[in-house]
């Protein structure tokens, strides 16, 4: 049975498609704009006012050449790189070193059964996270010490739990507490162990000064 559109239906099926092609216009001008803009003359491209619909001169790829030629524009990417990177990095510290994962890992290992003991899951984390800076690219090291950073605070945010904190994420009044507590001595533990120079060396004697702090909150009772 084929459905009669009526008159009013006809019309708004009209409008709705009509501001869907304006709203994508609005999108793809100036995309087209700006690759247009990129291949035409840089003089002609100055002089010239308004929306670029073809390329003004002989089309040329000039410009991303002097792009690719500029180290400050390469080095911008790569610092938007960097930060996109550590975020990423960020969030999977939060993810993975979370309160509710290790709650429920320690609830699933008191029922028994096939479970990931929580000290087995720290332990693992720790053997991927915390490796030697000595790789020998630079940027690799860097993104690296972002990361034990990210894990250092996180296990602050673990131990001295923030009282707005939802009660499933919250480790302190649990044997989840015990096991980060474990995990910091065994942090302090490879923290003192390494042999560094320069920049590697104060990242490590900065760690350490915030495991110091981690443990002197917990203690306060104003924490």
């Amino acid at each position: 049975m084929v459905e009669k559109t009526n008159v009013w239906g006809t019309i708004a099926t009209i409008l709705i498609c009509a501001l869907l092609a304006v709203i994508a216009l609005c999108c793809l001008v100036p995309l087209w704009h700006v690759v247009i803009s990129s291949l035409s003359d840089g003089q002609r491209l100055l002089a010239h006012e308004g929306v670029v619909f073809w390329p003004l001169g002989t089309p040329t790829l000039d410009g991303y050449r002097y792009v690719f030629r500029d180290s400050r524009i390469l080095l911008g990417y790569a610092n938007s790189l960097l930060y996109v990177a550590g975020q990423v990095l960020f969030g999977f510290i939060i993810n993975v070193l979370g309160g509710y994962v290790l709650n429920r890992l320690s609830n699933q290992a008191a029922m028994g059964g096939d479970a990931y003991p929580v000290e087995e899951y720290l332990d693992d984390l720790f053997a991927e996270v915390w490796k030697p800076l000595d790789n020998a690219s630079e940027w690799k090291n860097k993104m690296r010490r972002n990361l034990q950073r990210s894990y250092v605070n996180q296990l602050n945010t673990l131990v001295n739990t923030p009282d707005k904190t939802l009660s499933s994420q919250r480790t302190d009044n649990s044997d989840v507490a015990i096991y980060l507590l474990q995990h910091l001595k065994k942090l302090e533990q490879y923290l003192k162990s390494q042999q560094a120079s320069g920049l590697n060396a104060l990242h490590y004697e900065d760690l350490l000064d915030r495991l110091q702090l981690i443990r002197e909150r917990r203690k306060s009772p104003n924490r």
